[in-house]
């Protein structure tokens, strides 16, 4: 995991995602010699994060998740990009064009226009670019993603490599690199709130 905003950039991280459909998220980030430096449990309702380093404890409505963590996502959205999915795709499909390797095409949601690019042979997503409709400030947000090295893994194609593009105000890059990823086993999503950390 590779994260970078205009203000900071951090390498080399670990990050492991635990997911039960539907349900909960849980994510634990590790930074090398200092071990674990943040943990999260999203659910459809809340986000709950601490963050150890700067003893910072988050507790967060999903609705008001967005501002925290300067993405425009909610519990499914987040879901969908971990797992490899399309987000933002509706029925409403227009301005299609297929090349012999690429399909490209443009869907309308309530908040959002979506551009995707996906793969003639087998639909498999390669890239995806969400833009926001209207901006009541004047800057409209936009989200790219790109999806690479699939592999088969219980019967699924997952693609194992992410590219983040986010740009509103400030610009926030993310690189995730699968090392290791396993469908249908037991799961646990351990969290307590550390007492002495603030509440922000």
């Amino acid at each position: 995991l590779a994260f970078e905003t205009d203000k900071k950039s951090h390498n080399n991280l670990n990050a492991t995602f635990r997911i039960k459909k539907d349900s909960i998220i849980w994510i634990s980030v590790s930074a090398p010699i200092v071990d674990e430096v943040v943990r999260a449990v999203i659910t459809p309702d809340s986000l709950k994060m601490y963050n150890r380093l700067e003893k910072q404890l988050f507790l967060r409505k999903m609705s008001d998740a967005e501002e925290l963590l300067n993405i425009p996502f909610d519990f499914k959205t987040l879901q969908d990009m971990l797992i490899g999915n399309p987000i933002y795709l509706t029925d409403s499909v227009y301005q299609v064009v297929k090349t012999p390797s690429i399909i490209s095409f443009t869907c309308d949601h309530a908040r959002f226009v979506s551009l995707f690019n996906v793969f003639a042979d087998d639909y498999g997503l390669q890239q995806s670019k969400v833009m926001d409709k209207d901006s009541t400030n004047g800057i409209r947000r936009s989200c790219e993603l790109t999806y690479g090295d699939y592999a088969k893994v219980a019967g699924r194609k997952f693609p194992t490599t992410r590219r983040i593009y986010v740009e509103e105000k400030n610009v926030t890059k993310v690189a995730l690199d699968f090392t290791r990823y396993d469908f249908d086993v037991p799961l646990s999503f351990p969290f307590s709130m550390p007492a002495s950390y603030k509440r922000m």
